[in-house]
């Protein structure tokens, strides 16, 4: 079986522990570089892990021509310089989010990739869960009814958090909103459908140069007449749900968002009673990567664009003030 050959830029505590064994899962990927900013360091993780190349610099590791794609792990401000790189370089890219630090920037990261006829994929692997998936077959199945109002919270303690950088905003961009906001924003524009009309958020403390929100509340209009409510914040304990409130029932999920672990599904009934089920979440970085190999090895469109990751930056951008 043909294999994507890749290389992981931002060889952090994530790619490590996530990225790297997700690689090792598939089929259709095989990790053949990657990139720290202490050659030593990369070295010495190369040699712990099998890996053929290790590299302190970014060109470095885009100049060999074993590596046919990149997985862009490194902190949020350099999301597009190393996709303009690569781009340059003629490797594919799939990118963590958020995609980007502004609208700017992700329209730049498509037309470089278009110019360059290199594939990009935006990391939503949210979308792969099998249990979002579930909520989204309840929902287009009819058996809510008609879907008013919905809601998507997602909230983590920072202070838990391996990276240095989460809470410079010259380097994250934003707190919440832009970190875990944004995965909360991606799954419920996945589960409903529709086009973001209008927004309204409310940051405390406010987003400066000097300073990071630490908690969100954003209120979306959809382009289908539904409302969505997004909470988020780095004050909090892990915590992910997501509502959808019908005429006929409302649908909460809990726990979607851990890899290989178990969803919460609720029905809960015009009458209050409920109905309670169990969903393997499923191997959902397994399933993104295998969904990037495929559109690179058969030269098909992504499953996730740059187009997707462009329409949340929109909204993060909005809800920022940009």
């Amino acid at each position: 079986m043909e294999k994507l050959k890749i290389g992981i830029l931002g060889f952090g505590h994530f790619a490590e522990q996530t990225i790297m064994p997700a690689v090792r899962r598939t089929k259709t990927m095989e990790l053949v570089a990657i990139q720290k900013r202490n050659l030593k360091a990369a070295e010495d993780k190369a040699k712990k892990y099998g890996i053929p190349f290790a590299y302190g610099g970014e060109e470095q590791l885009l100049q060999n021509p074993e590596v046919e794609a990149v997985f862009i792990a490194s902190s949020n401000n350099r999301h597009l310089p190393q996709t303009r790189l690569a781009a340059q370089f003629g490797k594919h890219v799939i990118c963590e989010k958020p995609m980007a630090l502004t609208v700017a920037e992700s329209e730049e990261m498509i037309r470089v990739c278009k110019e360059a006829r290199v594939k990009l994929m935006i990391a939503h692997m949210l979308r792969y869960s099998k249990s979002v998936r579930e909520a989204k077959a309840i929902l287009e199945g009819g058996q809510l009814g008609n879907v008013r109002f919905a809601r998507s919270d997602f909230s983590i303690d920072a202070n838990n958090s391996s990276r240095t950088w989460i809470d410079d905003p010259s380097v994250a961009g934003g707190g919440p909103i832009m970190d875990i906001g944004v995965h909360a924003l991606d799954t419920i524009r996945f589960i409903l459908g529709g086009e973001i009309e209008d927004v309204h958020a409310f940051l405390e403390p406010p987003f400066t140069n000097q300073q990071i929100e630490m908690d969100a509340q954003i209120g979306l209009r959809f382009s289908n007449r539904r409302f969505v409510s997004i909470q988020t914040s780095f004050r909090l304990f892990y915590e992910t749900l997501i509502e959808l409130q019908g005429t006929k029932a409302i649908l909460q999920l809990r726990n979607y968002s851990f890899n290989l672990g178990t969803g919460i599904l609720t029905m809960i009934f015009p009458d209050l009673s409920e109905k309670r089920w169990l969903v393997e979440n499923g191997d959902f970085y397994k399933a993104e990567l295998e969904a990037f190999a495929r559109a690179v090895l058969n030269n098909e469109e992504p499953e996730i664009p740059g187009e997707e990751g462009l329409k949340n930056q929109i909204v993060l951008d909005q809800a920022y003030g940009k």
